[in-house]
């Protein structure tokens, strides 16, 4: 190094490559267990986490310094990071200051751009974890030692009194935050000791002299310490040994592993230290590992080279120079025309001696830590994936032999110095690149999960969570006011935590018509989940399941309490395969975004169905537009109907959120079952087995307004588009927060499924208009919308300040569009006088429409010849629909067949709205048989896609029940509105209404086996 200067800019840029690389991506990585448990234990008050902290294997100081931290900074992931950065940026500058003085400053710079780039070393800096805390206590110890080692004669007994002091704070300081951490006084003792003897025996005292004390006195006071920090140590020992004997015993033999042997433990530690954790597909960076070790070791055995003649030769000693004087001493070099400083730390008048010391004390300091965690994994294997973190305070010393190594080749072949150099720095990049692209625990990543009980949770719910780890989760990512989360007092279901269960279904304080609290159960699956099972299905018996997701390898599962409910009797039957025999519901009044709607229905399983079918729930308005939807299995999925045995009852409940943004009002609930494979619904039929559709009404249900808003993103949008509305006379009012939109390219004559998305940004005194506007480039209107918000039924006179609102638009788009883009746009304008509101925010600002996005319209083919019918017949529907004949593809079938049937259909005019074509197969009593209803085409030939004078054709197929008895059929044919099951009537030439159905002319005979 040309000075001083260089030498502090240099070690002062190593510092901030350190910092960079250890700040960076500190969000990309999930929470994992250990750092869940780290902000676990800190988020406890002191007296409760040094009680937690006892069975714990680690003791206190780590996390109640990140307490303390916390109260700075945050809980979040990159707050509670940071402390981990802090504590692995300092120890590279620190790791500097010790190479210089135990060798020298090129050694010191080198080592600690190797820790600097060092992957593991990084790896820790940004784990909520005390290892890095203690890597740096440990460093400082040493750099402690070494400052004593130095000053014995220097120093007056304040300044000696201080660095004892200073040895004793810092060392215990690491004891309190790791149990390995007493493996640094353990190797420093043994340096002392063996350096005592050592000296004593060859009869060295004059060369080791410090200003008349002598190594007996050194070791003396040496032990004088130990036993202040083992006097200081010991309370701890005592409170926590008992509990951390059991905890590790328990831990060990639940976990299976099985001991190590010495080299494979070494290998895997030293290659650890230099390559860190690698990523899955990084395999290819093994090879790299042994070049650290052999710089190690080439450091290690060429040092005594370096020091002869190169760097240190104690013949250039000047002739002042005197045994127990100066700990340093300068000279010339003369091949090199430069001055080098050579630093004695122990104070050795031989040079040969004092350069086995500082090789003695580097090996001293990696290898008793790594033998002692050799022989703990012999009697305790723990042996999970990174349990090298363990012995991270060892690192220090490694990186310093690599050093040693680099600096040798420096003095010896340069080229083999740079390309050594440029090797490490490749492997280092390449291995921190998987780190900072690739997670590292995926599936165990709770951030999308706690997202979702933010959007969702209320502070009056409670989180109740099996591991302590998923506490911590939640007081990092929650943000906000957070519901009660509440660690469950055993590992294991039994009577006292069914009671916590208990007691926090019955508390409140209530959400509208809920009596108690809801709970949130994260359920983790990874480990059997044998008590998340049995917590499970108490819950569904004695709660209601409004939610069930999976996250990767946990469950995250919602359950309202139990709400007073209106009982119904039935029944109300399935397609003669499953009986609703009783039932009953919450009508309400229910908070929308807050209030769950509780069922319970009583089934009764008939006859076999064949495949998974699931129970729906809808909450509809009048048009039948859907609000709220629950599709599940029974019992959340663990008895379904396929598991039921013939004539088997069981009791289900259900909970179904109210989505927020519900306009207030009257809402109907509504039950179907369908097969999960094609969606199709089993009939429900009156007592005359007349089939009423796929679905029933149990009841209505009243939605209020929120007592408090729930947050914007519960609203699911999927299109955010952030803008503000301000009337003329009144100022910004609305915000308009996006829209959710069907898929394209859209179709002529099919109805576009438009939400749009709206927040009161003052209480609302006046009425607007809501239009929706399709226009193509040149500018061309092509259809237009214009009602108040949700089809007039929620003006906007009623909204409130902070209010959300869902305004649903069903906009058909006209069968005579041409193919081609468009534009679609919305806007509001004022009922009074027409006068639009201004967009005054947002990249929109100034225009008097927010333009939302292009859509893409391909239409179909249209047929205006007559086609050739082998049934023709001419049977008027409404005012614009003709059915002129049909093509049947056979008139025999055996029960459980397909019936083809083609109807062909003539447009007199376009239709406005979507109808349904039923086709239905009635036996002698017109009992229907057989089904094939659907759109015309399968949904290609939507009836608002019709153009005057087109010819149709519409393929059905009749699905006949398995069990339908042999006999002559007829089919009945008609049209009808699927929201309301309105049929469209048949009318005769004059008008005159003669029914809502034509049957067809043909017979269709259904033939048993026998036949």
């Amino acid at each position: 190094m040309k000075s001083t200067t260089d030498r502090r800019a240099l070690a002062s840029l190593i510092t901030l490559l350190a910092f960079g690389l250890r700040a960076i991506r500190l969000d990309l990585q999930p929470l994992w267990w250990d750092e869940g448990y780290s902000l676990y234990f800190a988020t406890m008050d002191l007296a409760a986490m040094v009680a937690g902290t006892s069975s714990d294997i680690h003791p206190p100081f780590y996390y109640a310094l990140l307490h303390f931290w916390i109260a700075l900074l945050g809980s979040s992931a990159v707050a509670v990071r940071l402390l981990s950065v802090l504590a692995g940026t300092l120890t590279v500058p620190l790791l500097y200051r010790v190479g210089r003085r135990l060798v020298d400053g090129k050694v010191g710079m080198l080592a600690s751009l190797v820790m600097a780039t060092a992957p593991f070393h990084v790896y820790y800096s940004q784990e909520v974890r005390m290892y890095g805390l203690v890597t740096l206590l440990g460093l400082l110890s040493v750099y402690f030692v070494l400052l004593l080692l130095k000053t014995w004669e220097t120093a007056n007994r304040r300044r000696q009194i201080v660095l004892w002091a200073g040895y004793v704070a810092i060392t215990l300081a690491a004891l309190y935050t790791q149990y390995y951490a007493a493996f640094i006084p353990l190797f420093q003792t043994a340096f002392i000791m063996g350096y005592s003897v050592l000296a004593q025996f060859k009869r060295r005292k004059e060369a080791i002299r410090q200003g008349g004390i002598s190594t007996a006195l050194l070791l003396i006071r040496w032990l004088i310490a130990q036993g202040i920090l083992l006097l200081l140590y010991i309370p701890w020992i005592i409170y926590a040994g008992r509990q951390l004997t059991g905890y590790v015993i328990g831990k060990v033999g639940h976990e299976g592993y099985r001991p190590l042997g010495l080299w494979t433990f070494l290998g895997q530690h030293l290659g650890t230290f230099g390559l860190g954790h690698l990523a899955p597909d990084q395999g290819y960076l093994y090879w790299a590992g042994p070049l650290f070790f052999l710089l190690a070791l080439l450091g290690t055995l060429g040092y005594s080279r370096i020091g002869s003649g190169r760097i240190c030769n104690p013949a250039a000693r000047p002739p002042d120079y005197k045994s127990g004087g100066s700990r340093s001493y300068s000279f010339t070099d003369s091949r090199r025309q430069r001055l080098v400083t050579c630093p004695e730390p122990f104070g050795f008048a031989q040079g040969r001696l004092r350069r086995r010391a500082s090789i003695a004390f580097l090996l001293l300091y990696l290898l008793v830590p790594l033998l002692m965690a050799y022989f703990i994994n012999l009697r305790f294997p723990f042996a999970p994936i990174g349990r090298e973190r363990l012995s991270l305070l060892a690192a220090p010393a490694y990186y310093l032999l690599i050093g040693l190594g680099l600096a040798w080749l420096w003095k010896g072949p340069r080229p083999l110095f740079w390309l050594s150099t440029l090797a490490l720095i490749c492997v280092s990049g390449f291995s921190l690149y998987g780190f900072y692209t690739v997670e590292r625990y995926p599936q165990d990543d709770y951030r999308p999960l706690i997202a979702r009980v933010q959007i969702m949770a209320s502070p009056d719910d409670a989180i109740f969570c099996i591991y302590p780890w998923q506490v911590g989760y939640f007081e990092s990512y929650y943000r906000g006011e957070r519901p009660h989360v509440i660690l469950t007092s055993s590992g294991e279901w039994g009577p006292s935590v069914q009671r916590e269960v208990e007691e926090l279904l019955a508390k409140g304080p209530a959400l509208s018509a809920v009596e108690g609290r809801r709970l949130w159960v994260p359920a983790y699956q990874a480990k059997g989940g044998i008590m998340e099972s049995q917590m499970e299905r108490f819950l569904l018996a004695n709660s209601y399941p409004i939610l069930n997701e999976w996250y990767e390898t946990t469950r995250l599962s919602f359950y309202a309490p139990e709400s007073r409910m209106t009982a119904s009797q039935g029944p109300l039957n399935f397609d003669n395969r499953l009986q609703l025999l009783e039932y009953a519901l919450a009508p309400g009044p229910m908070e929308a975004g807050w209030g769950v709607v509780t069922v319970d229905l009583l089934w009764l399983k008939e006859r076999r169905l064949d495949g998974r079918y699931l129970v729906g729930l809808r909450l509809t308005d009048q048009a039948g537009r859907t609000w709220g939807q629950r599709d599940s299995e029974p019992m959340a999925g663990l008895s379904p109907f396929s598991a039921w045995r013939e004539g088997e009852q069981m009791l289900d409940h259900y909970g179904l959120l109210v989505p927020a943004g519900t306009p207030p009002g009257d809402y109907q609930l509504r039950l179907g079952v369908y097969r999960a494979a094609d969606e199709q619904g089993l009939t429900v039929l009156d007592e005359n087995s007349i089939p009423q559709g796929t679905e029933a009404v149990l009841g209505v249900v009243q939605v209020v307004p929120p007592g408090h808003q729930p947050p914007v993103e519960a609203l699911a949008i999927e299109h955010p588009l952030s803008a503000n509305l301000a009337d003329s006379e009144e100022g910004p009012i609305l915000r308009f927060l996006g829209y959710s939109l069907g898929e394209g390219p859209l179709k002529p004559g099919q109805v576009l499924k438009l939400t749009l998305f709206w927040q009161a940004l003052a209480d609302v005194s006046r009425d607007y208009i809501v239009f929706v506007q399709l226009y193509d480039d040149k500018g061309k209107l092509w259809a237009n919308r214009e009602t108040a918000p949700v089809d007039g039924s929620y003006p906007t006179a009623s909204w409130q300040a902070g209010q959300l609102v869902r305004d649903p638009h069903d906009f058909v788009v006209p069968a005579a569009v041409p193919d081609g883009p468009y534009h679609l746009a919305v806007g509001l304008y004022r009922v009074t006088d027409g006068e639009r509101l201004a967009v005054v925010s947002g990249p929109q600002r100034g225009r008097d429409n927010l333009a939302l996005t292009e859509v893409n319209i391909l239409g179909r083919e249209h047929d205006y010849l007559k086609p050739l019918v082998s049934h023709p017949l001419q049977a008027r529907f409404g005012q614009s629909v003709v059915l002129i004949g049909y093509d049947l593809e056979a008139q025999q079938a055996r029960p459980g067949d397909k019936l083809g049937l083609t109807l062909y259909w003539h447009a007199l005019s376009p239709v406005d709205k979507s109808y349904t074509v039923f086709v239905h197969l009635l036996d002698a009593n017109e009992v229907v048989q057989g089904w094939g209803d659907s759109l015309p085409g399968g949904g290609t030939l939507l009836t608002t896609s019709w153009l005057a004078g087109e010819y149709l054709q519409d393929r059905h197929e009749i699905a006949i029940k398995p069990e339908a008895p042999s006999g002559e059929y007829l089919i009945e044919v008609g049209l009808y509105e699927a929201i309301s099951g309105a049929r469209l009537p048949v009318l005769d030439e004059e008008g005159q209404m003669q029914g809502d159905r034509v049957l067809l002319a043909d017979t269709i005979s259904i033939l048993n086996d026998a036949q």
